[in-house]
């Protein structure tokens, strides 16, 4: 699978597109995950390689991250999806700005929601849904079918697991107990990941897990 990741300003967030690379179509299908506030790079990006987008995931429903959705959906007719327990920011952000935001998001309502262990598909890309609340109640991190091309499996973990640290549990929504029970939860996954995240460098599982594992010891016992 090829992956490429945008940063965006002005929090560094990333927003990462997700296609085969072995697709040999007119069009190859592509995820967006994340749209943030990449539209312009995004549609670029599909020009350039020849992208079909048809499918728009959030992570979660924070402005930062769903801000282009509208715009996204609005040029591809791609499908928009996020965890059923963050749908009602969709409408309830569009009502709201922030001070690093230019305008309040454009309302983009969801085609469906999805839940822990759905599994997200667009042509031959799949992406398997972790549930991973304390960030927000519905944060997701999503494990991609196939490996990268530098034969990385990948885990995109949005606010809930950045490199050496994690996201924020003192916003609206957020549990510091759940935040903990999801970190045990990505700590005790067996398998190495390529760990693209929701703002700034990526990293790998491993490297991360000793730290998750300290931390969830002293705050879970």
């Amino acid at each position: 699978m090829k992956v490429v990741s945008i940063a965006c300003a002005p929090l560094d967030n990333r927003c990462h597109i997700v296609w085969d690379n072995k697709d040999t179509g007119k069009e190859k299908t592509a995820v967006v995950i994340d749209p943030s506030m990449a539209f312009e790079q995004v549609m670029e990006l599909a020009e350039k390689e020849g992208l079909k987008i048809e499918l728009i995931v959030d992570t979660h429903g924070h402005h930062d991250h769903m801000f282009n959705n509208f715009e996204i959906k609005q040029a591809t007719g791609a499908q928009l999806c996020i965890h059923e327990l963050d749908q009602y920011r969709l409408e309830k952000n569009s009502q709201e700005t922030r001070p690093w935001l230019p305008r309040p998001p454009t309302y983009q309502k969801e085609d469906f929601t999805f839940k822990d262990g759905d599994t997200l598909k667009a042509g031959k890309v799949e992406l398997k849904v972790i549930h991973t609340p304390g960030h927000t109640e519905g944060s997701s991190c999503f494990i991609l079918n196939e490996a990268n091309e530098e034969g990385k499996r990948v885990l995109f973990t949005g606010d809930t697991l950045f490199k050496g640290t994690f996201g924020r549990t003192d916003f609206p929504g957020g549990n510091e107990k759940q935040m903990w029970q999801s970190l045990k939860l990505l700590s005790e996954m067996k398998e190495d990941y390529a760990i693209l995240p929701g703002h700034g460098e990526s990293t790998n599982l491993d490297w991360e897990k000793p730290w998750m594992e300290k931390l969830v010891k002293e705050k879970l016992g």
